[in-house]
């Protein structure tokens, strides 16, 4: 009935149960991912199911919820939906993010990269924990860590590191900031420390950027 009821109406949104008669939560994933990508799924279950979670993060099934679930639960769930269809929406993540994933050797087809990618690149002036991006996206910070890893090759705090830095040079060749004022304005509480940074993702220093893109 579900996947009838998609191909006559389509949605955004699929709330499924992970053990359901005839067609359960993993086989109906895989139907929707692969006829209609652009849908996120979501699985409730009364009891937690590790290689359900397991399956259905593989499939890109946004979130694994124990029923019942709270309010809270519901409202981050929705806000990852929200992202991830936001994402979709954009068809491009934005140029910072880009980069990051070419110099890693990485596309940006995962919905799983697209999706931390986009709150990441949204909340770019505030400071971001790996717990904080595990949290939106409804995941232990443990296992968010391993997915990140196999799906980009380099660790959260990697991207992320890298990904301030692309904002950097950006604020570099469109605003007259200072130094230190970019540096707070990207939530390095240290100069010194962001001076380090940028030298190690683009091998000069910001002065030496600064002078290459005026020249």
């Amino acid at each position: 009935q579900a996947a009838d009821f998609l191909k006559k109406n389509g949605a955004d949104l699929v709330l499924t149960e992970v053990n359901r008669p005839q067609l359960d939560g993993i086989k109906l994933a895989q139907e929707i991912n692969r006829l209609y990508s652009g849908t996120c799924v979501v699985f409730f279950s009364q009891r937690p199911d590790f290689e359900a979670a397991r399956k259905g993060m593989r499939l890109g099934v946004l979130d694994y919820i124990l029923k019942p679930a709270d309010e809270r639960e519901l409202s981050q769930m929705l806000s990852s939906v929200k992202a991830r269809l936001d994402a979709e929406k954009d068809g491009t993540l934005c140029e910072q993010a880009e980069n990051v994933l070419k110099s890693v050797g990485k596309g940006s087809e995962s919905r799983f990269i697209r999706t931390v990618s986009a709150y990441l690149c949204d909340n770019i002036y505030q400071f971001v924990t790996m717990s904080d991006a595990a949290e939106f996206m409804n995941l232990n910070k443990d296992y968010f860590g391993k997915c990140f890893i196999k799906e980009t090759g380099i660790t959260f705090g990697e991207f992320y590191g890298r990904l301030r830095i692309e904002f950097a040079k950006s604020l570099m060749a469109k605003e007259t900031l200072r130094t230190y004022e970019i540096s707070e304005k990207l939530g390095f509480t240290d100069p010194d420390y962001f001076t380090k940074k940028f030298r190690e993702v683009t091998g000069t220093s910001p002065s030496g950027y600064k002078a290459s893109i005026r020249s």
